[in-house]
């Protein structure tokens, strides 16, 4: 199998099914866990590498996946929140916070400064161009 560079937390599973289907889309070699612990034993069976980001398909603004994160074995990895439907939150350092609904693009471009598509691609290679930055998908 090769080497996953994303690990997902299923909070919410509608959410993690769909973040899923982009992510392959784009390339990404997805990790699936209920937890960060599950990631953990999951992983060490089947990566040989460290992934390059964490993603949490949240239920709300608060994520038990967040604090498990910020003194856990990938506290040194950038984790992405997705979900969370308060514009207040903050990024802070590796923290990052996308709320719904989601600017695909933005997301994707996110995405590819912190963690590059296993695939070595682009975040927009299937449209065979680059997306203007202000673009944004409803």
């Amino acid at each position: 199998m090769s080497d996953v560079n994303l690990i997902l937390i299923e909070e919410n599973a509608s959410l993690a099914s769909s973040l899923t289907d982009l992510l392959e889309a784009e390339g990404y070699r997805v990790l699936h866990a209920k937890d960060l612990a599950g990631a953990v034993r999951v992983g060490g069976m089947r990566c040989t590498q460290r992934p390059a980001a964490i993603l949490v398909a949240s239920n709300a603004h608060f994520s038990r996946a967040v604090n498990d994160w910020k003194g856990g074995r990938f506290s040194d990895l950038p984790m992405i929140m997705v979900g969370s439907r308060n514009p207040s939150l903050h990024t802070a350092g590796r923290f990052h916070v996308v709320t719904l609904p989601l600017d695909v693009l933005r997301f994707l471009e996110l995405l590819a400064e912190l963690a590059p598509p296993a695939s070595g691609e682009g975040p927009w290679h299937h449209l065979g161009q680059d997306a203007p930055a202000a673009a944004h998908i409803h």
